[in-house]
């Protein structure tokens, strides 16, 4: 159950370093047994909380959180014996050298909020502001105003200071509003965007041309090495076969057994650009005499044939 019994967070900032401290206290408690409570972060899911009197001191009617770490980073509440429940709040604390100045408690609707980027060494130098990871600043700036007009607490806000680093992400709680899951409103600088971060669309859009240019590239490339095969190729070699056979009459009774056949073969080819290769296949047979008594001729019919290659 919640009561009109509000929580009070000292300072009232949602960031801190290790080793800050804080205090939550109570306000306008009207009845005894009322306790701060925490639920950490890394076991929010498992609604595992604890008292006070187990992560702090009691100082008077202030809780008091020393020697902050990481680890102690969730959402802090004031509570009954009863189980009423005031508003939660909801505290980082980050090894970083960037916070971001952001109140801890709900803001009225109307009501101007300004942020401020903390450096670990108490300094507030000039930064850009983030909302929602899109950069509302041009250049750096000292301070950035919010105006709250109206009931939201989904922004997500950071900062970034040039040449150090960034701070988590935290959301700006407007009074009426619910409680934000502390899990999702503040996160590592490591996941808020740079001032010059660009958005997921022009990501997209950059992935889109530097594919469309390395598949010209690729279709160029190929192109150019089928262009390059054709003309380093010769063209189909022309084969022409020739048989020439002379032949002389044989005299059937007196055969001959002389010379054996002879073979000439004629090949030339042209040793400028592509080759023509010619084959000449001549056989020389001697001639016999029909006539018993006819004498053999010394030197047989020789013809010889000359193909010259055909350049194409």
């Amino acid at each position: 159950t919640v009561s009109s019994v509000s929580v009070d967070v000292f300072p009232n900032v949602q960031q801190f370093f290790r080793g800050d401290s804080f205090s939550v206290s109570c306000a306008d408690v009207q009845t005894d047994g009322w306790t701060v409570k925490r639920t950490l972060r890394e076991t929010l899911r498992n609604r595992i909380t604890e008292t006070c009197a187990e992560f702090g001191r009691i100082d008077g009617t202030f809780c008091v959180v020393d020697r902050l770490t990481p680890g102690a980073s969730g959402v802090y509440w004031c509570e009954t014996s009863s189980g009423q429940q005031s508003d939660q709040v909801s505290i980082t604390v980050t090894d970083f050298y960037v916070i971001l100045d952001i109140p801890a408690l709900p803001v009225e609707t109307g009501s101007d909020v300004t942020l401020r980027c903390i450096v670990r060494d108490g300094s507030t130098p000039k930064a850009e502001f983030i909302k929602n990871g899109r950069t509302l600043t041009s250049v750096p700036v000292e301070e950035w105003t919010i105006s709250v007009d109206h009931l939201s607490d989904a922004d997500q806000y950071s900062c970034y200071v040039p040449d150090v680093g960034g701070s988590p992400s935290s959301s700006l709680r407007v009074k009426g509003s619910t409680t934000t899951d502390p899990t999702t409103s503040s996160s590592d600088p490591g996941s808020s965007p740079g001032p010059d971060s660009p958005s997921g669309s022009t990501i997209s859009v950059i992935i889109a041309v530097v594919s469309l240019v390395v598949l010209v590239l690729i279709l160029v490339l190929l192109l150019w090495k089928k262009h390059k095969g054709d003309s380093d190729s010769s063209p189909p070699v022309d084969v022409t076969y020739a048989d020439v056979t002379i032949a002389q009459a044989a005299n059937r009774r007196d055969k001959h057994h002389g010379e054996a056949e002879t073979v000439y073969a004629g090949i030339k080819t042209n040793t400028e650009g592509a080759e023509d290769v010619t084959y000449s296949h001549v056989v020389i047979k001697g001639q016999r005499s029909s006539r018993r008594n006819h004498a053999q001729s010394s030197d047989p019919d020789v013809v010889y044939s000359s193909v010259r290659p055909r350049n194409t």
